[in-house]
């Protein structure tokens, strides 16, 4: 009787630890559910946040390539960079091939009468001259159906190959660029390659534009300081005066466009962000070529402000020297920021204000204003190597300038001077 009641007691206590360890792992089970949850909500949050400042770098791209197409649209000159209209039709194929089996007079009117016709082609909606087909990798394509009708007939007609080929480009492009429409959209192209042209390559034509008038009103000095010496012991002539008048007209028009782009002197350079590789590229070209002078240019991120100092500064306080302080921030060991998590979890850094190095300056508002300001534009633009770093900016709005406007800015000095050459 005695050993049976010891023996339910010891399965009572086995049962219970038992169930206490089970409680225990349901428990730690729990837990480590609710933080995988987190970590899911955190990952998700991220993805959001990812997908955002994805679709604002698309968008800022796509102004930019608009800034392009709107600035050189109506330069007809741009032989290497510029735009072209995606699916329309090339009129010269019709013409050489025309004028070979007609009269000049005839060509003339046939040419003008068969681009017509086929224009016509090209804008209805209704002839879709394309077959589907699928790759070796299973993915479907499109390409010109050779069996159609109308195309069937121009190929075996009496006009050249070229023109088969004038109409089958445009339709590719209509394709590619504006199936609904049918009708050719702008494209900022690269004429040299036959391609579409990257945002860097559009910089890097209109900033070497530049550089050429530059040298070009240079030369004009020098040949304008020569004719003057040969004035001074010439007879002085009406032609050598009228080409004197002319060449310093031309210069003082020259000068007069040139006053913005020859203020632009410093090399400049972006901090990396590679979501999206072409538009980095074209800020870095950008930044490379601008000098400063006008509303967009660089900024020097971290870079301490002085002129609080000036008035602030005795030099007895050793504390108040903006040298002492610029070592500081540059110092990848002092890092006055503290973490925090906001009402989402999510977790951010913000200003340690109880640090000791600030709270000696504190009483200076300029001082601890200009440290405050450069200790937060290193944490934003170049958090792991906290030393000075240039940014393209809008000093007219105190903000990070857009690529956009860096390049409606070259645009805006260089589009009248293309125009004054041409001239």
């Amino acid at each position: 009787m005695y050993e049976q009641t010891f023996l339910e007691k010891e399965a009572f206590l086995k049962s219970e630890a038992l169930k206490n360890d089970l409680k225990k792992t349901l428990g730690e089970s729990e837990s480590e559910r609710n933080e995988l949850q987190k970590k899911h909500d955190h990952c998700e949050a991220q993805k959001k946040d990812l997908l955002k400042k994805d679709d604002q770098i698309e968008a800022e791209l796509q102004e930019a390539r608009q800034e392009f197409i709107n600035g050189l649209g109506g330069l007809n000159f741009c032989t290497t960079i510029g735009v072209k209209r995606m699916g329309e039709l090339d009129n010269k194929p019709f013409q050489t091939s025309c004028k070979r089996q007609y009269s000049k007079k005839e060509a003339d009117d046939k040419a003008a009468t068969l681009y017509s016709q086929w224009e016509g082609y090209l804008r209805d909606p209704n002839w879709y001259p394309f077959t589907t087909s699928m790759d070796s990798y299973g993915n479907s394509k499109q390409t010109i159906n050779e069996e159609d009708e109308k195309l069937k007939q121009l190929k075996v007609c009496n006009l050249d190959i070229e023109v088969y080929k004038a109409v089958t480009t445009a339709l590719v492009e209509l394709n590619s660029y504006n199936t609904n429409g049918r009708t050719p959209i702008a494209e900022l192209w690269n004429f040299k390659e036959g391609r579409k042209a990257t945002v860097k390559e559009g910089i890097s034509y209109v900033l070497n534009q530049l550089k050429l008038l530059r040298k070009r009103v240079g030369k004009m000095l020098s040949e304008q300081k020569l004719d003057m010496k040969k004035k001074k012991t010439d007879d002085g002539t009406n032609e050598i005066q009228k080409k004197l008048e002319e060449k310093e007209a031309e210069l003082k028009d020259l000068k007069a466009e040139l006053e913005y782009s020859e203020e632009l002197n410093s090399t400049l350079f972006v901090k990396e962000r590679e979501s999206n590789d072409e538009l980095q590229d074209a800020r870095k070209e950008l930044i490379r070529e601008l000098v400063d002078g006008g509303f967009i240019g660089v900024k020097r991120m971290g870079e301490l402000d002085i002129t609080p100092f000036a008035t602030a500064c005795k030099r007895d306080n050793y504390m108040l020297e903006p040298e002492v302080w610029q070592d500081c921030i540059s110092d990848p060991s002092w890092y006055p920021f503290k973490p925090i998590e906001d009402e989402f979890g999510n977790r951010k850094e913000i200003l340690d204000v109880e640090d000791e190095k600030l709270k000696s300056i504190k009483g200076n508002d300029g001082v601890y204003k200009a440290v405050v300001t450069a200790l937060m534009e290193l944490k934003d633009y170049n958090s792991s190597g906290m030393y000075v770093t240039e940014e393209l900016w809008n000093f007219q709005k105190g903000r990070r300038a857009t690529l956009q406007e860096g390049l409606s800015y070259i645009l805006l000095n260089w589009r009248p001077l293309k125009r004054k050459r041409k001239i």
